[in-house]
C-alpha cells in the first residue's frame, strides 16, 4: 500500500503534542509561556526541551536538523546543523538549550532594537554599509574580550566577531587570500 503525501505531511514534528508528552509539566509550562507571551526562554528550560527533542529526533533516525526562519530580507532561509559531533574515538549525540535560546540585546545591529537571535542580525547585514559593519567589529571585538568568560563563551563571540571581519573584508574586496599573503609577508620579514 502506497502512503501520499497528504497523510505523512508534519507526521515528523516536535510539536505541543509531543513536547506535552515528553517533556516535564513544569519545563512544558515555562515553554508555552515564553511562546504564548514572547517571554524569554531560560537556558535552563531550554536545555530540557533541546535534550527531549534530540532525543525524539534520534528515535525517529534523525541525526540533522534545520533552522528554518525568514530573515528581515523578507526571505526564507535555513541553518543546517548535526546532533553528531566527533570527540576524538568516535562521535557523541549532543543538542544543546544554547541553540534554541535567542541572542543578546543589541539595539545597533537590529532596526527595532531588544532581543535578536543571530539568524536575524546577519540577515540585516547585507544592508549595512561599510563604516556601520567597522562598529560592528569594533562591538564584536569587546564583547570577546569583556564578556567571553567561557571556551563556549570565546567560540561564540569569536565566531561573531570573524563573522562581521568577513563582511567588512567582502564590502572592502579583501579575502582571506589577501589576509593570508600579508601574515606570510610578515613572517618572511623577521
Amino acid at each position: 500500500m502506497s502512503v501520499t503525501v497528504p497523510e505523512i505531511f508534519g507526521s515528523m514534528v516536535f510539536n505541543d503534542d509531543v513536547m506535552k508528552a515528553r517533556l516535564p509539566k513544569d519545563t512544558y509550562k515555562s515553554l508555552r509561556k515564553t511562546i504564548q507571551q514572547g517571554s524569554p526562554l531560560e537556558l535552563d528550560v531550554a536545555n530540557v526541551v533541546a535534550n527531549a527533542m534530540k532525543d525524539w529526533a534520534i528515535e525517529k533516525g534523525a541525526t540533522h536538523f534545520t533552522h528554518w526562519f525568514q530573515p528581515l530580507t523578507g526571505v526564507t532561509a535555513e541553518k543546517h546543523d548535526s546532533f553528531i559531533s566527533p570527540n576524538g574515538s568516535g562521535v557523541i549525540m549532543e543538542f544543546s538549550g544554547k541553540e534554541l535560546v535567542k541572542g543578546e540585546v543589541d539595539g545597533s545591529s537590529f532596526p527595532s532594537g531588544g532581543i535578536r537571535a543571530t539568524f536575524e542580525a546577519r540577515g540585516y547585514t547585507a544592508t549595512l554599509d561599510a563604516k556601520r559593519v567597522r562598529e560592528k567589529v569594533m562591538e564584536e571585538a569587546e564583547e570577546l574580550c569583556d564578556d567571553a568568560d567561557s571556551k563556549d563563551e570565546v567560540i561564540w563571540e569569536a565566531a561573531d566577531l570573524l563573522y562581521f571581519v568577513s563582511v567588512l573584508m567582502y564590502k572592502e574586496g579583501v579575502t582571506w587570500q589577501d589576509v593570508y599573503n600579508e601574515l606570510d609577508k610578515r613572517h618572511k620579514e623577521k
